[in-house]
């Protein structure tokens, strides 16, 4: 397992693009973008018009080189900065919503257990438990 992990660090960027993919500089691009503005909508199309190609071919190079779709990657980085602010335990989860570009909190909250395993109030406790000791 430990060689195939630094095969894959070999082969992908630290975003998770294939290095070798002939439109990697495209996808880091907008990667760039999204991790600039995740806290507020984005689009395909825009994304697309950034790197200059259509919408549909850039969703399908997307996935290609990176093994998600545009908004698979886009809700992985929300949710990455999420955890990143609810360890902080300076803000609640409504605000932590909000900051991450998911305004609505039952939805915020639904996607945050599916993908962490626990809903984000738990994550916030478990992750701050130590220092409140």
């Amino acid at each position: 397992l430990r060689l195939l992990g630094l095969i894959h660090q070999q082969l992908t960027t630290k975003e998770g693009v294939m290095t070798g993919h002939p439109h990697a500089e495209s996808i880091l691009k907008g990667i760039n973008y999204m991790e600039e503005n995740y806290s507020r909508k984005i689009t395909v199309p825009e994304l697309a018009e950034l790197v200059m190609l259509t919408p549909k071919y850039y969703g399908t190079v997307f996935k290609e080189a990176t093994g998600q779709t545009i908004a698979e990657y886009l809700l992985r980085l929300r949710m990455k900065k999420a955890k990143q602010l609810l360890a902080g335990n300076r803000f609640s989860v409504q605000e932590v919503a909000d900051q991450v570009g998911i305004g609505d909190i039952h939805y915020f909250s639904k996607i945050f257990k599916k993908l962490e395993g626990l809903p984000p109030k738990r994550y916030a406790a478990s992750v701050s438990w130590p220092q409140r000791r």
